[in-house]
Order: structure tokens, then C-alpha cells, then sequence
């Protein structure tokens, strides 16, 4: 897990500047909170932030909310942004505090006072926070821009662990804890990678891949009829790409109206307008039945400390996540985050058949959905060593299991794992170590009968290799590594590779650990971004994953950051997927025969 090396910085930003760490490359940002400014102790900040909601409990103050959150998703490392926001929508005194060179050299580089995880904390509250007749109509006076600011450095305040707030020393486990919840709001998924994907993954469903149409019958699931809030595929993909788009294109000086309707958008765009009608009234849901899903009770001063002093209410984004579009009156409607609506057809295509099932009929389409996630990263893997180079073999079985990928690349062979288990809503938000490791160990290692999962098969298809029971190029290769390729995103968190290491180690029988190297962990889209650069050898499989080990450690740092540092401080090209960006060229190209004519993307 973390070595002692790793802690000091770590503790200095959490303990003695009491501020959160973003990390990811290229700058990182420490969080601007009320009590880093003032000498407010954290009771009178949560009667502050109680105050100031209450106060300002309209659509019009959700509607300013959600445009900072809106300015802020593309680039929220990005110091010209923050400078651009702190102008707009920060009080003098924190714009100057926000300029203060740091004390020391942490790795943080800038300061920042808007965090999305911090403005989908103050949503949910201001909409658990309306009245019934407030949900019904924009009206009241324009809120000033600052109240954006004042409510941004007081949600900062408790989208960090309660444990390290509190002033504990946090455990390594903690540390990891700190990251997983807010991985993919810091670091929302690349949407021509993640469209792409669910394409491929829906046309592997129309296939006829044995274990596809046996569960697909069983459920039974009619492909050829299947609508997305009454529009096809490519229908519903074209209007949440208009909707997406318009989003994008405002900046803090010309601040964006989250406020649109069907028709400005399709005349902007030049889209059909009675598509992005039917797909907003389709996703869109009103203020009452969203606030109802918050908030069903009416929310009250001690509820409302207890909420907010709660890792999982604080972190928890589920119920935007799946209703990013909230219903006015007139046809208008209101985008509280438009990457939120991007991820309808990433990840909310599955959401709506799941929602339209029942009993074991969702079990079946659990377990089809990991076949056409195995499928798809097959046909990934075998477009980078096609047939005829002879490298890569999928679901090899052997008498103790089975192989999902293997790269045999003679003296160095790459075990790959496949796994599509999303972590439990507790287990990701509530920053509980117990409950993590044991859905971790649930998910990955073994289920509680015993049977072996991710790690266990990993490991036992290792020694495999190792033992000769498995063949290879050659008799006994020079290293095996093991890799784990998975759907939760979360599992690219800072340290989470390094614990599913620790669990992976003891896995291996002692005659094959000096073959076996220590568990490399990728999300699918790290794997999507590593494949261009060893397939092309711009780094080998055995140089790009050995400099992560020291000893039996892996690096805490996720493969993202690794290519990054390849290509900032090694020289290495920048380079996309060719696989992925034909499926998403073919996807614009459809869009634009239905809806438009002429118009080029760009998808860097």
C-alpha cells in the first residue's frame, strides 16, 4: 500500500492546511475552504452553509450552481479557469487568499475554490431545500454571482474524509478512502472512448456469441425493438450529443445559461428539434420527484449536520448521476451537469434495460453485460495482435480454470483478467474501510462460498504459466504479469492498485513468485489509451509495467499518470486509439446523416 515515504506530503496538505488534494496530471489543486480564510470554527461553518442554503433555496440559485459546475468539468486543473471563476464569483478577500504563494513546495501547484463534487454537494442540498411551489417555476431575483463563491468554500468543507477533518492521522487505507469516492468526478470518463465502447458492447449483444443468445433469450431481450426513452440508438446518441455540445460552449466570460430549451438547441446545432424534444421530456425529471429521491423528508437543521458531517451523503452523486436534467415549465430545462448527461449513453443505456426488469431477469442481463464487456475488450486486444501475429489467445482453459486474454509475447507473457463488477454504492461513497475491503474481496478475490474471482484466477492462471501447465512460446518465460482489466473506474484511484496488490501476492504459490510480477490494475480505458503505445513499441509490455514495481510494491499512482509521464518527460508521442476512434467516427457519421450535413469533430 503506501510506503512511509509517500505520507508526509500527504498529511501536511490534509492535517496542517486542513485542504483537500485533487491529483491527476498535468496540475494538481488545493481546495479553498471558509475555515482557511476566516477563523470560523467547522459548527459555525455548517450553521453558515445552512444558512446561506435556506436563504437562497430557488431555482434561480440552483441554475448559478450548476453553471460554475458546468464552466469547471473540462478543465478543472486548469489555473487560467480558476482565475477566470475566482473573478466572476469570488469575494475579494478569497480571490486573494486564492494568490497566496504556498508555504512550502507541495506538489499542489495552484489553489482553487470550485470543485464539482463541492457543487453537486450544494444541488442536492438547495433541492432538498425547496419548496413544493418553488419546484414549479424560475422566479425571484437574480441571486448574485458570489453567492456561488460563498456556497462553494463551504461545501469544500465536507466533501473531504470526516475522519481527516477531524484531525486524525489517517490510516494508508484511509488515504485510498480520501480518492475512490470522487475518482470519476475529478476524472470523468473520455466520451469518444466510453460512446465507443457501448456501441461495440450493444452490437456484440445483436451477435451470436453462444453465452450472448443463450442469456439473451433467457431474459428474453427483443434487440431489434429496444428504445432509449422512445428514441433508437442512434437517435437517442445524436440528441445527448447536441444537448452535450451546447453545454460546452460558454466560458467564464460569457457565462453559460444551464436554462435551454429543444429548439434552441436544434437551431443551433442544426439538429432535428423533435429529437432533442423527446429525448430532454424523456431523461428530464421535475423538481418535486427529484428533490423526492434526495430528500423524501423535509429536511431539518440537525438531519441537515448530520448529512453533511456523513462521507457517504457528502460523495454519494447516484441520484444526479442518473437525473442530470431537470423539467421547467414551457418546455425549458434545466442541465445541472453536463457530463452527467454525456454518461446517459455511457453508462445509463445499461441503467434503463436494468430498471425495465425484474427478479432474476437483472441477474441474467448482470452476467450478459460481463460477456459483452469480456467481448468487447477481446475485440480491442485482437485489433492491436490480429490473428496472424500469433500473440494473443482468449478464453484459454486449462484443468484448474480458464484464461480470459493471453499475450504471448515469447520471453514475457501478459495474463489479462477481465471483470465487469461495479462496487456497491456504499462501498464506493462511504469511506468505511470495512465495508470497501469486503466488497473488495467480494468482487475481486472470492465470493463467500469461496469461489475464485478476479485475483484468485489471475493467480492461479499465473502459476499455470509458470508450471508449464499452460503452454507458452517459450518453456519457461522470463516474467508473467498479471493483469486485472475492469469497468470501475474507481479501481485507478491513488493506492488502489497497491492494495489489490497486497491481496494478490499471498495468491501466488511461493514457487512462482520469483516468475510472477505484482498485480497491474487498469481500468478499461487505460487499457484503451496504453494499447497504441506498446502494440507500436514506443515502450515495450515489460519496460512501461516494470517501472511501476519496486520489490513486490506497485507504483500508487494509476497507468493514466504513467503515459502521461511518458509523454511530458520521456518524449513518447501523444497517441489515440485508432479501434476506438473508427466506431466513433461511424457513430458522427451516422448522427449527420440522420440530423445534420457537413460538419467535421474532432475527437482530441
Amino acid at each position: 500500500m503506501f510506503t512511509p515515504g509517500d505520507l508526509p506530503v500527504l498529511l501536511f496538505t490534509a492535517r496542517q492546511y486542513k485542504r483537500e488534494v485533487i491529483s491527476k496530471a498535468p496540475v494538481s489543486g488545493v481546495v479553498l475552504k471558509l475555515t482557511d480564510v476566516t477563523d470560523l470554527a467547522l459548527e459555525q461553518a455548517i450553521e453558515n452553509y445552512w444558512q446561506l442554503l435556506n436563504q437562497n433555496a430557488s431555482i434561480d440559485a440552483i441554475a448559478l450552481v450548476a453553471t460554475t459546475n458546468n464552466l469547471v468539468l473540462d478543465q478543472q486543473h486548469d489555473p487560467a479557469l480558476h482565475e477566470e471563476l475566482a473573478k466572476q464569483f469570488l469575494r475579494p478577500e478569497y480571490v486573494r487568499f486564492l494568490r497566496q504563494p504556498f508555504e512550502r513546495d507541495l506538489h499542489a501547484k495552484i489553489r482553487v475554490a470550485f470543485t464539482r463534487l463541492g457543487s453537486l454537494l450544494t444541488l442536492k442540498l438547495l433541492i432538498s431545500l425547496l419548496s413544493e411551489n418553488e419546484g414549479a417555476s424560475q422566479h425571484g431575483s437574480t441571486p448574485e454571482p458570489q453567492l456561488a463563491g460563498d456556497l462553494a468554500v463551504l461545501a469544500n468543507e465536507f466533501t473531504g474524509s470526516s475522519s481527516i477533518r477531524e484531525g486524525n492521522v489517517p490510516s494508508p487505507m484511509e488515504l485510498i478512502l480520501e480518492f475512490v469516492p470522487r475518482w470519476e468526478i475529478d476524472n470523468p470518463p473520455d466520451l469518444a472512448y466510453s460512446w465507443s465502447r457501448i456501441t461495440a458492447m450493444l452490437r456484440h449483444l445483436c451477435g451470436n456469441d453462444p453465452i450472448v443468445r443463450a442469456l439473451r433469450e433467457a431474459i428474453p431481450l427483443d434487440v431489434e425493438r429496444l428504445r432509449f426513452y422512445g428514441l433508437t440508438l442512434e437517435e437517442f446518441v445524436a440528441a445527448t450529443f447536441a444537448v452535450f455540445t451546447q453545454m460546452k460552449r460558454f466560458s467564464p466570460a460569457d457565462p453559460i445559461n444551464t436554462i435551454v430549451d429543444a429548439q434552441s438547441i436544434a437551431n443551433d446545432l442544426q439538429f432535428s428539434s423533435d429529437i432533442v424534444q423527446r429525448f430532454l421530456s424523456g431523461i428530464a425529471i421535475s423538481f418535486n420527484a427529484l428533490k423526492a429521491k434526495l430528500q423524501p423528508f423535509p429536511l431539518t437543521r440537525e438531519e441537515f449536520g448530520r448529512l453533511v458531517c456523513s462521507d457517504l451523503f457528502a460523495t454519494d452523486t447516484v441520484v444526479l448521476r442518473q437525473n442530470p436534467v431537470v423539467a421547467l415549465s414551457n418546455d425549458r430545462f434545466l442541465v445541472l451537469d453536463r457530463h452527467f448527461v454525456s454518461e446517459m449513453v455511457s453508462s445509463g443505456i445499461y441503467w434503463q434495460i436494468f430498471e425495465s426488469l425484474e427478479g432474476p431477469q437483472r441477474e441474467r442481463l448482470r452476467e450478459l453485460w460481463g460477456r459483452l464487456f469480456e467481448l468487447y475488450v477481446f475485440e480491442l486486444l485482437g485489433h492491436y495482435y490480429p490473428a496472424m501475429s500469433q500473440m494473443l489467445r482468449i478464453d484459454v482453459s486449462y484443468a484448474d480454470g480458464q484464461i480470459d486474454a493471453l499475450l504471448d509475447l515469447s520471453d514475457v507473457v501478459i495474463v489479462i483478467e477481465v471483470k465487469a463488477s461495479l462496487l456497491l454504492r456504499s462501498a464506493r461513497f462511504s469511506r468505511d474501510p470495512a465495508v470497501f475491503e469486503q466488497e473488495i474481496r467480494r468482487k475481486f478475490v472470492e465470493t463467500p462460498n469461496g469461489k475464485p474471482k478476479a485475483l484468485k484466477q489471475l493467480a492461479n492462471a499465473a502459476f499455470a504459466i509458470a508450471s508449464g501447465t499452460v503452454s507458452t512460446a517459450t518453456a519457461r518465460p522470463r516474467r508473467i504479469f498479471p493483469i486485472l482489466v475492469a469497468d470501475e473506474a474507481s479501481l485507478q484511484s491513488l493506492g488502489v492498485n497497491q492494495y489489490l496488490n497486497e491481496l494478490f501476492v499471498p495468491l501466488v504459490p511461493t514457487v512462482a513468485r520469483d516468475l510472477v510480477a505484482p498485480l497491474t490494475v487498469m481500468a478499461v480505458e487505460e487499457l484503451e489509451d496504453l494499447l497504441p503505445y506498446v502494440s507500436s513499441n514506443v515502450f515495450s509490455w515489460a519496460t512501461f509495467l516494470g517501472e511501476r514495481f519496486t520489490g513486490d510494491t506497485v507504483a500508487m499512482e494509476s497507468i493514466h499518470q504513467a503515459i502521461y509521464v511518458h509523454e511530458h518527460f520521456n518524449g513518447a508521442p501523444h497517441l489515440r486509439n485508432d479501434f476506438i476512434l473508427a466506431i466513433f467516427h461511424r457513430m458522427w457519421e451516422e448522427m449527420i446523416s440522420i440530423h445534420r450535413s457537413g460538419e467535421a469533430v474532432t475527437t482530441e
